[in-house]
């Protein structure tokens, strides 16, 4: 029984051996093509070339989201494709809403789903759209409250910078 495990222990030092000198050799093949730090880069020229030029009407840091929907700006994406038209104004306006966190009252939904089918038209805005005028059909002949969200954004709010701005220099006075 020792013969064996002194056997067997030889064979593994052999082994790991094999793999270290293997290790080793692959090291040493891998350094072969290393270049100069001074040395340049081959064909850097050509791959310049072949990158792409950003759009002219990209500008970076640029969210048609957080665009002003009082005046889009003509970079804004919405604003390219259907043009400086009211359904624009409203779906720019009322995304911005849900996106700061302020729920959407029930007319205020029904003018969302209205811009949204009018850019997007799709079965599932359609029947939103429906839904949502469904409800208030039933809301005015119950006599229900309207002017609480009944629309809100399940992520986090986006926080405005300028809201944060106000709310410092007020606690300053």
């Amino acid at each position: 029984m020792a013969g064996s495990d002194i056997f067997l222990e030889v064979n593994t030092m052999k082994t790991l051996k094999t793999l270290l000198i293997f290790f080793l050799f692959v090291i040493v093949l891998s350094g072969c093509g290393v270049r100069q730090v001074n040395e340049s880069l081959p064909n850097t020229a050509d791959v310049h070339e072949k990158q792409a030029t950003p759009k002219e009407d990209f500008i970076p840091g640029f969210h048609p989201f957080k665009d002003d929907p009082d005046n889009p700006s003509p970079h804004n994406p919405l604003v390219r494709k259907y043009g400086d038209i009211p359904e624009v104004r409203t779906y720019i306006r009322l995304k911005q809403k849900l996106a700061y966190g302020h729920g959407l009252n029930i007319d205020e939904a029904i003018e969302l789903y209205t811009a949204e089918y009018h850019l997007y038209p799709s079965d599932t805005t359609k029947a939103n759209l429906k839904k949502w005028k469904k409800d208030r059909e039933r809301y005015i002949r119950l006599a229900v409250d309207m002017g609480g969200p009944v629309l809100t954004d399940s992520r986090n709010p986006i926080v405005d910078p300028s809201a944060e701005e106000q709310a410092d220099t007020k606690s300053a006075d």
